[in-house]
């Protein structure tokens, strides 16, 4: 079966196919465009094996660092958060404690995680 992820970028559109590729058919992804729809799933799907947040979710603020730190106290399973922003990526590192990447490598860390 399939591991579950679910991503969370509204502006995922031009990453699909880049992303499907990357995971080569060893991950079923779930695409939420807001927080809310991610923050749905989150709550009624418990089988993912992770969750990639990116720093902005359908605006110029990084609200996605505060969504991936609440989904970080909910779930169990790697969360992490997609930012090209170094700064981002250690602010959240900071203030959660977990995994950051850029886009481009949302396949091979996630990849990593779930095989651990």
């Amino acid at each position: 079966m399939l591991k579950k992820v679910l991503v969370v970028d509204a502006a995922h559109a031009p990453w699909i196919k880049y992303w499907t590729e990357g995971f080569g058919g060893r991950v079923s992804m779930l695409i939420a465009s807001s927080l809310q729809e991610a923050s749905d799933l989150l709550l009624g799907n418990h089988d993912f094996a992770a969750v990639a947040v990116a720093a902005r979710v359908g605006g110029d603020a990084p609200n996605g660092l505060d969504f991936a730190c609440r989904a970080r106290a909910i779930f169990n399973g790697p969360v992490l958060l997609m930012s090209h922003e170094p700064d981002y990526r250690q602010r959240f590192k900071n203030d959660c404690g977990t995994y950051c990447c850029d886009r481009l490598d949302l396949p091979e860390t996630i990849t990593s995680l779930i095989a651990r």
